[in-house]
């Protein structure tokens, strides 16, 4: 016989897997936005997320946000992979829960703007998906397009990016950066980082077809 014998069970709790389900699981209590716990099929803990429940009918798992300037948004490929900032605040959720996220069910991508003026604009997808790391978390999917954001938005061409960068380099001279005193805008779409100008491209250094190797001569 056994004295003063006790069994213990514990209960792995269970997680929603977005803030929809966060949103459905609590419908009776009016879930407020905020930060809630969830995790995606696959993922191997729960995490984080900020879920908006007030636009439309709520549900929304907030990606990136980026207002005032206060996190540096210029960073490492290991950095957009895990994620930075603050969910109260600015931060990018990272490209690696994204993927999970985007991958267990069909889900719309909605993108909101505010320009200097204080106007509000909107993009959506119907069918947003990343690879993941194997497929270097590109886009798998964007689906159809709506919006009232069109006239408002400057598309930078492929392999460029809207920043007020000034050093952007040439494939025929890749040690030298273009002068400052060449822009005449605060902003623009630049060719920066690994990429270079060749023509009118911008194209990775390795596939620069005329790259200058300059040797000392004694």
């Amino acid at each position: 016989m056994l004295k003063n014998h006790r069994t213990f069970v514990f209960q792995q709790p269970d997680y929603q897997r977005d803030c929809k389900e966060v949103l459905n699981a609590c419908s009776s209590t009016h879930n407020t936005s905020g930060v809630y716990l969830i995790k995606p099929d696959g993922y191997p803990e729960p995490f984080e997320v900020f879920c908006d429940n007030d636009l439309d009918t709520g549900g929304w798992t907030i990606l990136h946000r980026r207002s005032v300037g206060s996190i540096k948004f210029n960073r490492t490929w290991t950095d957009f992979q895990n994620g930075f900032g603050f969910l109260g605040s600015e931060f990018w959720i990272g490209n690696e829960k994204i993927a999970f996220l985007t991958n267990q069910k069909q889900y719309q991508l909605r993108i909101e703007f505010q320009n200097a003026a204080g106007e509000a604009y909107y993009v959506t997808y119907d069918n947003f998906r990343i690879s993941d790391e194997w497929g270097q978390f590109s886009i798998a999917s964007l689906g159809t397009y709506e919006g009232t954001a069109e006239s408002q938005i400057e598309w930078c061409p492929t392999n460029q990016i809207f920043s007020n960068e000034t050093c952007e380099r040439r494939c025929d001279d890749p040690d030298t950066c273009i002068s400052s005193t060449s822009r005449t805008e605060l902003e623009k779409c630049v060719c920066v980082g690994d990429y270079m100008i060749q023509g009118e491209d911008c194209i990775p250094q390795n596939q620069c077809s005329c790259l200058l190797l300059k040797k000392e001569v004694y």
